[in-house]
């Protein structure tokens, strides 16, 4: 690690890609006669907002498959984890929604930041129900609901437009 690191990674606080910058690093690999992999332990610290995290890459060195470039090989597998865990993120924002709309707000961000996505669109989908509901929006179908939203200004006309 040089002094003053900048990298980009994922900001739970900002909810979005910012610079951070690496506080301490340190890089562990497995056996040199097993399985090649590397861990790489990360201290950041968001440059927009301040927050402290904790990154966790696992590098697959034996995933590996040809290419064009200058090594001649890529590597395919790397997982990536943040911490703190997304929902120690979120209650911060608790005391701004409903009971119900934070629940669904809260385990649909956690599915975002785990890559869960087939949850996440559900989670989603509930959120903008409940939000329909909170305010007795009308509608046979959630597409109605959505219009009927934008109707009394609370979402843009070019997010009800699909």
């Amino acid at each position: 690690m040089s002094k003053n690191e900048i990298i980009w990674s994922q900001c739970l606080d900002c909810k979005r890609d910012t610079r951070h910058e690496v506080l301490a690093s340190k890089t562990i690999a497995g056996p040199i006669y097993d399985y090649r992999f590397s861990d790489e332990y990360r201290i950041l610290q968001c440059l927009g907002c301040e927050q402290i995290s904790f990154l966790k890459t696992f590098h697959d060195l034996e995933a590996v498959y040809p290419n064009d470039f200058d090594d001649g090989y890529s590597h395919v597998e790397e997982h990536t984890n943040y911490y703190p865990n997304a929902s120690s993120v979120i209650s911060k924002h608790a005391s701004f929604l409903p009971d119900k709309l934070y629940t669904i707000y809260s385990e649909t961000k956690v599915a975002l930041t785990q890559k869960l996505y087939i949850f996440t669109a559900i989670g989603i989908r509930a959120i903008i129900e409940c939000i329909c509901n909170n305010k007795n929006i009308s509608g046979k179908n959630l597409e109605r609901k959505i219009t009927n939203l934008g109707s009394l200004g609370d979402i843009s006309r070019r997010d009800v437009v699909a």
